[in-house]
């Protein structure tokens, strides 16, 4: 995903999704996460654009790349230090590139998913009732 795009006011990250595969935000606002492959996905954010639309975007990584945790720790605890290991994981980027995806939300549907992956679960009665409306 470019983070450098200028059309991006704010990015939400919903490090949730990707860190529990069983998590799914209550109610109706868990249709919005369904279609995302969380095993090959590597960036989950709600974006806000410069005129004021709400955009869920992801980034899946192709389905032969190694995941960046997981290039890392094969080549040991020092090898993020060297700039040599960098230019080939960037290589193999290239050649096997992530997609990314986006789906509209809209302004209620992007705070409800922001709250349900950001407050305590004591809050999902509240959370599924603002996404039914």
């Amino acid at each position: 995903m470019k983070f450098d795009d200028p059309t991006i006011v704010e990015a939400f990250d919903l490090d949730t999704i990707l860190c529990d595969e069983d998590y799914m935000p209550p109610g109706p606002i868990a249709n919005l996460v369904k279609g995302i492959n969380r095993q090959q996905c590597c960036q989950v954010c709600v974006v806000l654009l410069n005129d004021g639309v709400f955009f869920l975007r992801w980034e899946e990584r192709h389905p032969e790349m190694i995941s960046h945790e997981d290039y890392w720790t094969s080549k040991g605890e020092t090898a993020w230090l060297r700039s040599e290991e960098h230019d080939e994981y960037k290589q193999l980027l290239d050649v096997l590139p992530s997609r990314n995806f986006e789906r509209p939300l809209t302004r209620r549907q992007a705070f409800a998913l922001i709250a349900a992956c950001w407050l305590p679960e004591e809050f999902a009665p509240e959370i599924e009732s603002l996404a039914r409306r």
